[in-house]
């Protein structure tokens, strides 16, 4: 499973970006805007779609952003999950940002994908169509033609399909701060952790005193689009909270949805998850404890070069792998990870799913795990790649994996590259893991053979003995 073969360009400015989809779009030729690529890449690899160009955003400094602007809380369309996650301004203005945040696929996913890729790819059941539809958010769209905000209970037409035309770009998001005291609730059901969500719902209550001044509720997965439900949170206005109340509200909620039969769930169960989702998410917020803890923010984001468009099928690219220089003439459709290991012989980076649901190809970029399959070789020019050769200083075991040998934790040894470069990011961002933060952190990687239990304990080892090291 490869990308098809596309002409690559990475534009400095948005005006140019603009430009280069003007004139695709003058031509009848169909080009994409790549984010994060952690939904588009998947969608490229199993050759769902076979765009002639792809338009990467990531040279563009204007479109990562998270600020607070007079009565809105607004993010730029390339800020990516995990800086969403981690804001303390998120977790101030509009802390059910943050929290969605958590919920969305896994570490390795959230450090790539970007709300606005999000967002315009519109999968009914992800989280930031939920959010920007439950918090009435605003979005911005730019074209040669000028700009236009959307309001984005109107931005989604259906599955995959919204209010973005062939020309314009999704710059960023606003979402409206509450002038009165607000909770939120936030609920979603899933087969396991990270997982595509089966059902989910979102909720905001603002507060005047002890009685509720104003309500929004909306639901994912349930619909041919994130849905807003608006006869349900009318019922609450006014009205003081208790689960009588709650129970009325979730039950409009799920009326007015209209889910689909699949291999996760007939339309009944999701409509039964929509009703018991809801009022879960309401007593949630009433409870008025849901404020979002957030860690230190990242540091700055790296911002890529520009690449000049060119007809040519390959392109030269320079960074720093492993501790030293590398450069490269590559195909702009070939996957880091492939480029890793067929092309530089480091074959402890491991190619699974090629979709970016197993984990075995993570490894990290500017200190980040990432999955390599959903990565462009391209996408890593001037960037510091670190792969399983170069975890350890100068060939040597890092503590990370004497531990593993230690706890006998590696069986196959085929999952346990992407293991270690994973659990390498939690315990970097994270020193002093608890077992539970640990279990998170490696449920984004499939392994076969242990049910991890081994390589919980050496990870957890490594975290204890960071809590023990002298300052």
């Amino acid at each position: 499973m490869k990308p098809p073969k596309f002409a690559y360009i990475r534009p400095a400015s948005l005006d140019d970006a603009c430009r280069i989809l003007a004139r695709a779009h003058d031509a009848g030729e169909e080009v994409k805007c790549l984010a994060g690529g952690q939904t588009l890449l998947p969608v490229l690899n199993l050759r769902l779609a076979e765009p002639r160009g792809l338009v990467d955003l990531s040279a563009i400094p204007d479109l990562s952003f998270i600020r607070r602007e007079r009565e809105a809380l607004v993010v730029g369309a390339m800020t990516r999950h995990a800086e969403i996650e981690h804001s303390p301004v998120v977790a101030k203005c509009l802390p059910l940002l943050g929290h969605a945040a958590q919920a969305i696929a896994h570490m390795t996913v959230r450090n790539r994908g970007t709300m606005g890729g999000s967002l315009a790819h519109a999968d009914p059941a992800a989280e930031w169509p939920l959010c920007t539809v439950a918090l009435d958010a605003r979005i911005t769209l730019m074209s040669v033609r000028g700009n236009r905000q959307v309001a984005a209970r109107d931005f989604f037409r259906g599955p995959l399909v919204t209010d973005i035309a062939p020309d314009e770009i999704l710059t960023e998001i606003a979402f409206p701060l509450p002038r009165r005291p607000q909770s939120f609730g936030f609920q979603e059901f899933a087969r396991r952790a990270g997982a595509f969500a089966i059902a989910l719902a979102a909720c905001t209550i603002e507060w005047d005193g002890d009685r509720i001044a104003a309500a929004s509720i909306a639901l994912g997965g349930v619909h041919d689009r994130p849905l807003f439900a608006a006869d349900a949170s009318a019922m609450l206005m006014g009205r003081a909270p208790d689960d009588e109340l709650f129970r009325a509200a979730a039950k409009a909620a799920a009326a007015a949805t209209s889910p689909v039969s699949d291999v996760h769930g007939s339309a009944a169960y999701r409509r039964h998850l929509a009703e018991v989702l809801t009022f879960r998410a309401l007593r949630q917020a009433a409870a008025r404890d849901t404020d979002h803890a957030t860690s230190a923010p990242r540091p700055p984001r790296r911002v890529a070069k520009p690449v000049t468009e060119s007809a040519a099928e390959t392109q030269r690219i320079r960074f720093t792998l492993n501790g030293r220089e590398v450069e490269a003439e590559v195909p702009v459709r070939r996957l880091l990870a492939d480029f890793l290991r067929q092309d530089l012989g480091l074959v402890g980076t491991r190619i699974g799913c090629e979709h970016g649901v197993c984990g075995a190809c993570t490894v990290l970029i500017d200190r980040e795990s990432v999955r390599s399959c959903l990565t462009l070789a391209v996408q890593a020019d001037g960037a510091e790649v670190t792969t399983l050769e170069g975890l350890g200083p100068d060939g040597a075991m890092h503590p990370l994996q004497q531990a593993f040998w230690d706890h006998h934790a590696m069986q196959c040894g085929y999952c346990i590259s992407g293991i270690l470069m994973t659990a390498w990011d939690l315990l970097d961002k994270k020193p002093d893991a608890d077992e539970a933060a640990v279990r998170h952190a490696l449920s984004g990687n499939l392994c076969r053979c242990t049910g991890y239990a081994n390589m919980v304990r050496a990870v957890t080892a490594v975290a204890e003995g960071a809590k023990h090291e002298p300052a």
